[in-house]
């Protein structure tokens, strides 16, 4: 798989001075009973050395902790009426 940037955005960036490699990695879907560990194993670790720094969005982190609210808004269930067929247990709501 080749890394190419998001549109709009650059694969290295220079911050006081320093450059950084930005480098957005596809994945599959990733859902409430995917592991990050194995996520990362399959898809990060292919592409990074020993000294690399890998910063994941919260959004993958927050879903792969079960952390997630679904609302429904004037009857529209948000596009993830699919969800439920993939939790063993009910969803939780952490407000």
């Amino acid at each position: 798989m080749e890394l190419k940037p998001n549109p709009g955005k650059k694969l290295i960036v220079e911050v006081n001075g320093i450059k950084y490699a930005r480098y957005p990695i596809k994945t599959r879907f990733v859902g409430v009973t995917d592991r990050l560990e194995d996520i990362i194993e399959k898809y990060v670790l292919p592409f990074t050395k020993e000294s690399d720094i890998v910063v994941l969005s919260q959004k993958i982190v927050s879903i792969s902790q079960k952390r997630i609210i679904i609302k429904k808004i004037s009857g529209w269930d948000s596009g993830l009426s699919f969800f439920p067929n993939l939790l063993k247990k009910p969803l939780m709501d952490f407000r």
